[in-house]
């Protein structure tokens, strides 16, 4: 019972922390690409684009890996990701992960917030991975496949919430 509730305490913990206030459905109805007037949909998957801010939660080595391969796989489902701080870009995705373990397995659990040029969340991405098990930091528990799962789910998400027309 234990190792169901205590992954589910901690994706709730991570969601009260990182709400700023804002519903989804108080926000602007027809958000737009940066530099046009027209709104978000469907073509929006090839011109929109992402930058993703430094992650909130997770050691540096981990970050890194998880940074390299969101870029791998946005480079092979053709999601654009503006690679360099401060560039402008239609959207900043800012995410907070965290990892509980113990010997026998370890749950990565993670949440992107998407928001618009405005500065105004509009998507929200959840998420849970299971992984290898630790004795010790639960982050030596998440392995470079986890990683791979979850940058994949990732870049998913994004693309399915920007063909959804609902962006």
């Amino acid at each position: 019972m234990m190792r169901v509730v205590a992954p589910l305490v901690a994706v709730a913990m991570i969601v009260a922390g990182c709400s700023d206030g804002d519903a989804v459905s108080d926000l602007a109805p027809t958000p737009t690409v940066a530099g046009t007037t027209a709104p978000i949909g469907p073509s929006a998957v090839g011109t929109a684009s992402f930058a993703f801010e430094p992650f909130t939660g997770v050691p540096g080595n981990a970050a890194d890996e998880l940074t390299r391969r969101i870029d791998d796989v946005s480079d092979r489902e053709g999601l654009n990701i503006v690679r360099r701080v401060g560039a402008p870009a239609t959207f900043r995705v800012k995410g907070y992960l965290t990892a509980i373990g113990n010997p026998t397995s370890t749950t990565l659990s993670y949440i992107y917030d998407v928001y618009d040029a405005s500065g105004r969340r509009v998507h929200r991405i959840a998420g849970q991975e299971p992984s290898g098990g630790t004795s010790g930091d639960p982050w030596s528990g998440v392995t470079d496949e986890t990683l791979v799962v979850v940058a994949e789910r990732t870049v998913a998400a994004l693309k399915a919430w920007l063909a959804s027309g609902s962006v």
